[in-house]
């Protein structure tokens, strides 16, 4: 589970159906549904996903990101800097929020260029 919702009532003992009102929509979650969002699934873990990869991978992170704060550790053992590339942005948060923006798209074009 995520450390930020280790002790929230709501993810660790949810037994009811979530509804949520979006766009006019009402849309439904089942508790399963919505507690298996915050199980560790190697699926959403970049670094075990890119190892399984064969093609070239280009990993972006920011420095001051909390919500992923561990993806530059995870990274040192994987990125090899030819098939794994990774880019750490000092300073940007988990939105990449602020002056990055231009360098992540150079960064991004050079990547996709070299293929």
């Amino acid at each position: 589970m995520h450390k930020r919702h280790e002790n929230n009532p709501c993810v660790t003992s949810c037994l009811c159906v979530f509804a949520v009102k979006t766009s006019n929509q009402q849309t439904a979650a089942t508790a399963e549904a919505f507690v298996s969002y915050y199980r560790p699934d190697p699926l959403m873990d970049a670094p075990t996903v890119v190892q399984q990869l064969k093609k070239p991978v280009l990993v972006i992170a920011a420095s001051a990101d909390t919500v992923v704060t561990d993806l530059p550790q995870k990274m040192e053992g994987v990125a090899d800097g030819e098939r794994v590339q990774f880019e750490l942005f000092n300073g940007a948060d988990h939105s990449f929020r602020g002056l990055w923006a231009e360098d992540i798209g150079d960064l991004a074009t050079d990547f996709i260029g070299e293929l």
